[in-house]
């Protein structure tokens, strides 16, 4: 079963809900964001449980600290900001880890596809890139169409990012 989504789509759809929850009229204030709860969490957290427990806290501050923080647009637009940082650590673990990768396979003379670190973690990145779309995606609908639903989606994406993302942190490749 495919769901239909990719990630340039849905960074569309965060992109969209941040739109929508920024002022329409002079009365309105911006959203305040700050990602130093989950800086300094991490910079604390001793091993990957403490830092999986790091997922969220700023959504939750930001929820917390603005008017409206708590409807389903609040709630993307705090969401749509953390992602951003786990997106950015997801990618730049991704690439320490293909540099890596490389580094092995041409060390190793791995030419073969089937043995090849850099297509196996690429695989591994793939498909978890669309069990992540499909486990969200399926959280979603179990909102029968409400704007919780689009909330519990990007949610769900930006804790699955978030925990992806420390995974592969604490991943090293040896040769």
């Amino acid at each position: 079963m495919k769901c239909g989504l990719n990630f340039a789509s849905l960074l569309a759809a965060f992109a969209l809900a941040a739109t929508l929850a920024t002022p329409v009229n002079a009365q309105d204030t911006e959203m305040v964001f700050s990602i130093d709860a989950v800086d300094s969490c991490l910079a604390n957290a001793d091993g990957p449980l403490q830092s999986a427990a790091c997922i969220g806290l700023a959504t939750e501050q930001c929820r917390t600290e603005n008017d409206g923080g708590f409807s389903a647009i609040g709630t993307i637009a705090c969401v749509a900001q953390e992602m951003a940082f786990w997106d950015s650590m997801l990618a730049d673990e991704q690439t320490r880890l293909a540099v890596d990768a490389r580094r092995i396979d041409d060390a190793s003379g791995s030419t073969d596809a089937g043995s090849s670190l850099s297509t196996s973690l690429q695989a591994m990145q793939d498909t978890w890139t669309a069990y992540r779309d499909a486990t969200c995606f399926f959280e979603e609908v179990q909102w029968g169409g409400s704007a919780g639903g689009n909330a519990a989606f990007a949610g769900c994406v930006m804790e699955m990012t978030g925990a992806q993302a420390l995974k592969l942190r604490e991943t090293e490749l040896e040769n």
